[in-house]
C-alpha cells in the first residue's frame, strides 16, 4: 500500500504536486508510524528515477513528511541510507530544481535540528560536506538569507 501511494504521488505523469496524495501519505504515517519505513524506502527508490518531475515530487513529499512527522522520519532518512542519496543528488549534475530543493531541504533540516550539536548531527555533516567539502564548479545555492550564498559543485 505504501509503495503504491508513493508511486502515485510522484508519478512521472503528474504536471504538479498531488497535494491530496501527499497529505494522505502524511496522515498514514501520523496514524501508523510502522508505515514510515516503507514510505521512506519508496521515496528513496523514486529519487533514483531518471524523470526530473518524479525526483522533484519525491523530494517535496519527503519534505512534507520531515516537517510534519518529525524525529521518526528524520531517523528513518538516516537509517535507510537516504541521506547519502540526497547528498549525491546535489553533488552530481542533475536537474537544477531538484538539486536546489534537496540542498535547501538539507540546510533547513540541519538548522532546525540544531546543527552539529543537535539531535541528528548527520544532517549537519551532510550539509557541511556540500558547503565546504566540494570545491570545483559553478552552481550557486542561496541558503536561508539572500545575502548568504554557497557555491556547490
Amino acid at each position: 500500500m505504501a509503495t503504491e501511494l508513493v508511486s502515485s504521488a510522484t508519478s512521472e505523469k503528474l504536471t504538479e504536486m498531488d497535494w491530496t496524495k501527499n497529505i494522505e501519505i502524511c496522515e498514514l504515517v501520523a496514524r501508523d508510524q510502522r508505515q514510515a519505513r516503507d514510505i521512506i524506502k519508496a521515496i528513496k527508490k523514486r529519487l533514483g528515477s531518471k524523470n526530473s518531475n518524479t525526483q522533484l515530487f519525491s523530494v517535496m513529499l519527503l519534505e512534507m513528511l520531515m516537517n510534519n512527522i518529525g524525529d521518526h522520519v528524520h531517523r528513518l532518512v538516516i537509517d535507510t541510507g537516504l541521506l547519502p542519496v540526497l547528498v549525491k543528488i546535489v553533488k552530481k549534475k542533475s536537474d537544477s530544481p531538484v538539486r536546489e530543493r534537496v540542498f535547501l531541504l538539507l540546510d533547513a533540516t540541519q538548522t532546525s535540528l540544531g546543527g552539529a550539536s543537535g539531535k541528528f548531527p548527520q544532517y549537519y555533516s551532510a550539509y557541511y560536506d556540500l558547503v565546504v567539502g566540494t570545491r570545483c564548479g559553478t552552481y550557486i545555492f542561496y541558503a536561508q538569507s539572500p545575502f548568504k550564498f554557497f557555491q556547490i559543485f
